[in-house]
């Protein structure tokens, strides 16, 4: 049978049904069978399996012993992929991982309320949404303020206490013509929507719980600009609790690195703050007075003068260069280790004249980059000290 030929899809879709979306263990026959870039396409006359499609990666699981390692609609037709060829006709046991395909359900059910309570509460669209193997993004048509986005994950989470029920039915032609629904896209023949009684009616292809108790906890974890809308990053049921875990022992650790219970981390963490910038400002002080000292050591000349100061910022050694270009004649350059010990950061200064011409110089003979004009240039070399000595004994 010819792979690219199309025609309508003759595999019963299992997973449809909010009811049936809970089979995991299914029989079927094998329809058509050929080779694939990376494996076998197996079509079989009734399926549990989702394939990839509506911003949700495809489910994971085996055909008798063989993993399926992806299935995805193809000229109208669900293929699964496996590493071997069945025979047509032939009877296969499919098993759809469960640990994979609930916390997916719990998610885009999720999804569906959030976005249905967005849509609601402030005519926004949801426009772009994607789910990965912890959480999901949905991106939103308008701008959401920090207060908006509160209230929508508030409503949803008493959404899921009331437990209202999803249903996922195929309308008829002239019932969906008279119903409103959300839909990225304009929508043309069967059309299957997913209803959540009294909060979200949405056109979808996914498999979802059959109530919203079933979603848990809903968790808007994360939010940004993005486009013109805004991003927002949640987790439901099982992800949102593996988050929780996630965030309860991570503020176990700060908690005991400042000796601060959970709810007084921000103010032990803004302690820690002053203090190390207390600490900060005398090690500055300190700096200064080093250089002060090296400075003092230095004797006046005609020649470059070229020294080495780890520890130091770009503000140190444009202070070091400004107080140290009156002892020579030639040019001061300034050189400090860079915190990854890939070269050294860099000020050169001179009395008078203008030293753009040697930034490239030096980018070309040290490696790097740099740049400036007049009397002073600034940059990194990634040359050792030793070879960067010798170049301005040479200049």
């Amino acid at each position: 049978m010819n792979p690219t030929s199309s025609y309508l899809m003759r595999t019963e879709k299992l997973y449809e049904d909010s009811k049936n979306g809970y089979v995991y263990e299914f029989d079927a026959t094998v329809l058509d069978c050929f080779p694939a870039e990376d494996g076998f396409y197996i079509e079989l006359d009734r399926t549990s399996f989702f394939p990839e499609g509506g911003g949700q990666s495809a489910d994971e699981g085996s055909l008798d012993e063989y993993t399926v390692k992806d299935v995805r609609i193809k000229d109208g037709r669900i293929l699964h992929l496996i590493d071997t060829s069945l025979a047509i006709g032939k009877v296969v046991h499919g098993s759809v991982d469960q640990n994979v395909r609930f916390p997916r359900m719990q998610n885009h059910s999720g999804e569906h309320v959030i976005s249905g309570l967005i849509h609601t509460l402030y005519g926004f669209e949801n426009v772009g949404f994607h789910m990965s193997g912890s959480e999901m993004t949905i991106d939103t048509s308008a701008p959401l303020t920090s207060d908006m986005i509160l209230k929508t994950e508030r409503e949803a989470n008493r959404a899921v206490w009331e437990n209202r029920e999803i249903n996922c039915f195929y309308p008829s032609a002239d019932d969906l013509a008279q119903m409103e629904y959300r839909s990225k896209t304009a929508l043309s023949g069967d059309v299957r929507i997913v209803e959540i009684d009294g909060v979200d009616r949405c056109a979808c292809c996914a498999p979802h719980v059959r109530r919203t108790g079933e979603i848990g906890s809903i968790h808007i974890k994360e939010h940004m600009k993005y486009k013109k809308g805004t991003r927002l990053t949640v987790v439901c049921g099982e992800w949102a609790m593996e988050d929780h875990i996630s965030l309860t022992e991570t503020a176990e650790k700060l908690g005991r690195a400042l000796s601060s219970p959970a709810d007084g981390l921000y103010n032990a963490y803004m302690n820690k703050e002053a203090l190390l910038a207390d600490k900060l400002c005398e090690l500055r002080s300190l700096k200064e007075k080093l250089l002060a000292m090296r400075l003092a050591s230095l004797s006046p000349t005609d020649k470059n003068i070229c020294v080495f100061e780890d520890g130091c910022d770009t503000g140190l050694l444009r202070k070091l260069v400004n107080d140290g270009v009156h002892l020579t004649g030639g040019l001061f350059a300034a050189f400090s280790r860079k915190e990854d010990n890939l070269g050294y950061a860099y000020v050169i200064g001179t009395k008078e004249g203008d030293l753009a011409p040697l930034a490239k110089e030096i980018s070309t003979a040290l490696g790097g980059r740099g740049g400036g004009k007049g009397p002073m240039i600034t940059g990194f070399v990634e040359s050792d000290e030793k070879t960067i000595r010798e170049f301005f004994d040479n200049i």
